[in-house]
């Protein structure tokens, strides 16, 4: 009789639900955790990871539209400039609740600075 699958957990079934950049930071910060997560952390990590795509996204949108956009009334400043700054301070108050530091000692590495590389890669 063949093996049942194992059911997936709800951290896998919620990382299904990413868009598919967003898994990829996923796996990307998954690495530089290296460790076993508690299911709030688990959560964060997601969040993180969505925080990341979010930024992203406005950003690639600020870099089409411009700093300035029309508006009913005029120009005014592209509300997406809203949107990277709180993805910005979600994703540093996220990484801080998981103690990701900026700088890991061990490998050298500015874990943030690698981040956001690959955030705002086009």
């Amino acid at each position: 009789m063949p093996k049942k699958p194992k059911p997936k957990s709800r951290f896998q079934l919620r990382q299904e639900e990413l868009p598919e950049m967003a898994r990829e930071y996923l796996l990307l910060i998954l690495k530089r955790l290296n460790r076993n997560l508690t299911e709030i952390e688990e959560e964060l990590v997601l969040m993180l990871a969505y925080s990341a795509y979010l930024h992203r996204e406005a950003r690639m949108r600020v870099n089409e539209t411009g700093i300035l956009v029309k508006g009913a009334r005029g120009a005014m400043i592209n509300p997406m400039l809203k949107v990277t700054k709180d993805e910005t301070d979600t994703f540093i108050k996220i990484a801080q609740a998981l103690q990701m530091k900026p700088k890991d000692e061990a490998e050298g590495l500015d874990i943030w600075d690698k981040l956001a590389q690959e955030i705002l890669k086009s």
